[in-house]
């Protein structure tokens, strides 16, 4: 009965100590136990069986969670990576798009170099206006989003006046950048409109293959 106490009692100082390992375990009730064997087989294995198995336990919740750490890390790469292609391809395009909206409207070419600056520089620019307008005006609902599109626009059509300059010619005019950007959201919507006719064809044609 000494020897079962005394077990119970290591066993119990290892558990709150966190000594999760069942070979540590096994080895406290080799050293705890008498020589001479006054306690009962079934008693000894049902006293090691316990915290063998809520070790195990606890090794095995600590993997799981290591593995979802590691599929966490996994998605937020390839979410960030992912965003940055897209962002790559948005300033690639917007400029090609920016400059044919520049030469339909001003009849001149500023390069496509300065397009691809004026595109950074516009998409830092809505970045700052959509948070700053977005804390400050969020109360107003619906017409705070107005406030925003129309501060975006101008401020496009400000550094489109900036910096869309052609070596050929002057600066252009502030109502010539303001035409300039109405053209190349045009073209936005217009492609945005497409893709999602496009989009809208493909997801029917599916659906009608699913139900056939």
């Amino acid at each position: 009965m000494k020897s079962t106490n005394r077990l119970r009692s290591v066993i119990s100082g290892l558990r709150a100590r966190r000594v999760v390992q069942p070979t540590a375990i096994a080895a406290a009730a080799m050293v705890v136990a008498p020589r001479r064997s006054d306690l009962p087989a079934p008693a000894a294995a049902s006293l090691l069986r316990g915290p063998c198995a809520w070790g195990m336990a606890s090794n095995s919740k600590g993997k799981h969670m290591n593995d979802f750490g590691a599929l966490m890390g996994m998605g937020l790469g390839v979410a960030l990576i992912s965003g940055l292609i897209g962002l790559l391809i948005a300033v690639l395009l917007g400029a090609l798009i920016l400059l044919f909206a520049c030469k339909l409207v001003v009849k001149s070419d500023p390069g496509y170099g300065k397009a691809v600056i004026t595109m950074l520089a516009v998409i830092g620019a809505a970045i700052v206006v959509h948070i700053v307008l977005g804390m400050v005006l969020f109360w107003l609902g619906m017409l705070a989003g107005l406030i925003i599109f129309i501060v975006d626009f101008l401020v496009t059509a400000w550094l489109v006046q900036k910096l869309m300059k052609s070596p050929a010619s002057s600066e252009i005019s502030y109502g010539q950048a303001c035409l300039v950007v109405v053209v190349d959201w045009l073209i936005w919507l217009a492609i945005g409109i497409v893709m999602w006719v496009i989009g809208m064809v493909i997801g029917f044609s599916f659906m009608h293959g699913m139900m056939r």
